[in-house]
């Protein structure tokens, strides 16, 4: 064979394998743009979903398992997600961004520079839901605006629809009423309702949402494998900010800001205020148990004259009627920060049975005159009260730290990382409370020690 015809075998290979990878390459264009649909109020195409001019005016009333439906800015209805299981197939519901939003086909960047609000309630009685708001303001996690969407509720349960939902994810959700510091009728009740009773929700993650203005923003009643992370709770009125009833087992909650929840409503008696049992309770039932669970790296402060009746945290035991000896097995409660409690008691209390219940690394701060801080757990270490203030500036919620502070014990993964995702230790010193110490922050001339360690 000569050289020509060697290149033209050549090229021949070259352009089969063009053709080849183009095909491949469409192919794939197809079926992420066939795995999309679009939903975008005031829409005036066809209806159909199938680009940003033919988009979906609502939610449609069926969903596609396996798709991705990307939502604009605009105001929604509620919706109930009740379309049939597929095997473990997924509906993904994604507020559409200038960086993601599928097709560009009709698409205008002003669809996704602001909210997408939907003014009911979110219904989920099916299992694998995505609800995924993708941005917020990661330096204002209280920014209600900066999230992709807004929903005043999120509820499963089987009282009214006999059915619950499993295997749910929300993240990047405004969720509740509206943003303020003071209370305001006409608020949600409940911001996450997960009522089991006669079965089990299982499986849910309420990562990165900013939950307020509702009277209880958790209720966990006949829940499993929970999951409450990286977001900002609070305000809050009357009841728990997170409480488990009934039975609420292997529950996670790290890494969250609660701030002046759990407030009285004005004009209470005696005196504006009703009395909250705990900032975190998972303690109400009946037969089940409250065993398995982790509380770590969450800061709980309050700027108001919040009672907490029974401690900051409680978790099994006995409300005197139907939670007589509920047990609380298997829990650890590391590194958290509590603040500002001028009424009541902020104990961390297990007083029901319990075994291999694990309190370590906690601090409290600016606690009010005869306010008690104590430990009831298995294992009690290097907790802190203090009274000379570490904090960056913690009148307006900024608790990390401007010096290193008593040293704690060293925990392993995942407990050797703070919300920032500093890794604890690092400078020879484990601190205590929701956040450690890092190497260019503000410096404090120090102190003499006046800590109260809680053993």
């Amino acid at each position: 064979m000569n050289c020509v015809s060697k290149n033209s075998a050549i090229l021949k290979k070259l352009f089969l394998l063009f053709n080849l990878f183009s095909a491949i390459l469409l192919l794939s264009v197809m079926t992420v743009q066939a795995a999309s649909k679009y939903v975008r109020a005031g829409a005036i195409g066809d209806n159909s979903g199938s680009n940003w001019d033919n988009a979906y005016t609502s939610l449609p009333d069926t969903l596609i398992r396996g798709y991705t439906y990307y939502v604009s800015d605009g105001t929604y209805g509620g919706y109930i997600f009740n379309t049939p299981n597929s095997g473990l197939s997924v509906v993904t519901i994604k507020k559409a961004t200038v960086a993601d939003h599928g097709t560009d086909t009709g698409w205008s960047n002003s669809y996704g520079d602001g909210q997408a609000s939907f003014s009911g309630s979110i219904i989920i009685i099916t299992d694998y839901i995505v609800f995924d708001g993708q941005i917020r303001n990661e330096s204002a996690w209280n920014s209600a605006s900066s999230y992709g969407f807004h929903v005043p509720a999120f509820i499963t349960h089987s009282i009214n629809y006999g059915v619950t939902g499993d295997h749910v994810m929300i993240r990047f959700v405004d969720i509740g009423g509206t943003a303020s510091q003071d209370f305001s009728e006409g608020h949600p009740d409940t911001a996450v309702y997960l009522g089991g009773f006669g079965q089990t929700v299982t499986d849910w993650t309420v990562s990165r949402c900013y939950i307020h203005n509702v009277d209880c923003p958790f209720q966990l009643a006949g829940a499993d494998q929970i999951t409450i992370e990286y977001n900002w709770i609070g305000p809050s009125w009357q009841k728990e900010v997170i409480t488990g009833q009934i039975r609420s087992t292997n529950i996670k909650i790290r890494f969250n800001i609660m701030r002046d929840g759990c407030q009285a409503v004005p004009g209470d008696p005696p005196d504006g205020r009703v009395a909250c049992t705990a900032a975190i309770g998972i303690w109400v039932g009946g037969a089940g148990n409250f065993d398995n669970g982790e509380i770590y790296g969450n800061v709980i402060s309050t700027t108001k004259n919040t009672h907490y009746s029974d401690g900051c945290i409680l978790i099994g035991g006995d409300d005197g009627v139907s939670a007589r000896g509920a047990s609380a097995n298997n829990w650890v409660v590391y590194n958290n920060t509590f603040h500002g409690v001028q009424s009541g008691v902020c104990h961390i209390r297990f007083p029901g049975s319990h075994a291999n219940d694990i309190v370590r690394n906690n601090v409290w701060y600016g606690l009010g005159s005869g306010i008690s801080a104590k430990c009831s757990a298995n294992i009690c270490e290097n907790n802190y009260i203090i009274s000379s203030d570490p904090f960056v500036d913690s009148k307006n919620g900024n608790f990390r730290l401007r010096s290193a502070t008593r040293s704690g014990g060293i925990l392993s993964a995942p407990y050797d990382m703070d919300m920032d995702g500093n890794i604890r230790g690092v400078d020879g010193v484990w601190d205590v409370g929701a956040f450690e110490y890092v190497s260019g922050g503000v410096v404090k001339k120090p102190e003499p020690p006046t800590d109260i360690k809680i053993y």
